[in-house]
Formats: C-alpha cells, sequence, structure tokens
C-alpha cells in the first residue's frame, strides 16, 4: 500500500511539472506574439505619417490676378519644409508668408495645393509690387469695370458698360468734390483688385 501511494505521488509530481513546463512554454509564445503585433503597430504608425523629405518634388504655383496667369515651378525642396507632416506644412504657410515673397511681387495669399511624400504644391497669388502701387492709369489700357455716380449712388459696370456689376451703396455725400465730378463722366478700372483699392479710396 505504502508503494502504491509512492507510485501515484511520483505520477502527481511529473504530471506538475510537465503542466508547469507547458503553461511557461505556451506564455513565452504568447509575449513573442504581443511583441511581434506590437512592432507591427508602430511600423504601421509610422507608415502612416506621411512628412516632406528631402527628395519631395516641390512645385510653387504663382498667379498673377493682374494678368490672370499662372507660372509654375520646380524647385527644390525648401529646407524649412524637410520633416513637417501636412498640418505642420500649412502652419508654416500661415505663420510664413513673408517667406514667399519677392522684391517684384505683393503676396495676396498663399495656400497648400497638395501634400504627399513624392510631392508638395505651393501656390501664392501675387501682383506685381508697382501695379499695388502705381496711380490708375485710366486710359492706356482695355478697361473691364466701369465706375459712374449715379442718383443713387456709385454704381460699377461691366466693360459693356450697360451690365451692372455692383451697387457700391456710396454716395454722394461721402466724397470730395473733384472725385465727384471725375465719376459723372465715369471713371475705367483695368482689374478686379484696382477696383477694390479705387472704391475704398474714394472715400477715405
Amino acid at each position: 500500500m505504502g508503494r502504491l501511494k509512492y507510485i501515484f505521488g511520483l505520477l502527481a509530481g511529473v504530471l506538475f511539472i510537465g503542466m508547469y513546463v507547458f503553461g511557461y512554454k505556451l506564455a513565452q509564445s504568447w509575449e513573442s506574439e504581443i511583441i511581434t503585433f506590437d512592432n507591427k503597430s508602430v511600423a504601421a504608425d509610422n507608415q502612416s505619417q506621411v512628412i516632406v523629405k528631402r527628395n519631395t518634388k516641390y512645385t510653387l504655383e504663382t498667379y498673377y490676378s493682374d494678368k490672370d496667369e499662372t507660372v509654375t515651378e520646380n524647385l527644390n525642396i525648401p529646407v524649412e519644409l524637410i520633416g513637417l507632416d501636412r498640418n505642420q506644412v500649412i502652419d508654416f504657410i500661415e505663420s510664413n508668408t513673408s517667406f514667399f515673397e519677392e522684391t517684384d511681387k505683393r503676396i495676396l495669399n498663399v495656400m497648400l495645393l497638395s501634400f504627399s511624400d513624392k510631392e508638395v504644391v505651393i501656390r501664392r497669388n501675387v501682383e506685381k509690387a508697382e501695379e499695388a502701387t502705381t496711380k490708375y492709369n485710366y486710359s492706356a489700357e482695355v478697361s473691364k469695370y466701369y465706375v459712374v455716380l449715379e442718383e443713387n449712388g456709385v454704381v460699377v459696370y461691366k466693360e459693356d458698360k450697360t451690365t451692372v456689376y455692383m451697387e457700391t451703396g456710396i454716395t454722394e455725400n461721402e466724397m470730395d468734390e473733384a472725385m465727384v465730378a471725375e465719376l459723372k463722366y465715369g471713371v475705367a478700372i483695368k482689374n478686379i483688385s484696382e477696383l477694390y483699392r479705387f472704391l475704398e479710396s474714394i472715400t477715405s
């Protein structure tokens, strides 16, 4: 009887050791799979974050509002953009408009048109500096708008001089006598940016 108990005890001990070893190996296997999964997740997250690289193509579009013309340039990527993601590039553009200025151009606005690690396209709307500062010359070029003082106030017509483009709400009492006299004959304006500058000037 004592020998039988000894055999059963020995078998129980072997079984316990076997179960312990099996459980330990199984736990190691699960841990290895979890680590592998986590590494794959990190790799996927890194791939999903698209950033500007040194070899990213950089395209700068310049739209001249005074000529309604767009010029496209393929340039080296600015070092200031390298390593930035889409949102960071947008923040850079909004905070550093002067970065895109040139001596002969006045920036109206700058925007990000497209973004990837392959190509970044930025567009700037500009007008020539001399266009921004030169006093209006109403007879030298073909005009797209005509500003006239009528009974109810200042009205803007399109180039056909019959289609109303805008009723400004500006009255004769808001202008000096010289401007009133000039507008009664009509003033020709060659583009939209000049039109808005002119309308601002007549009441200042």
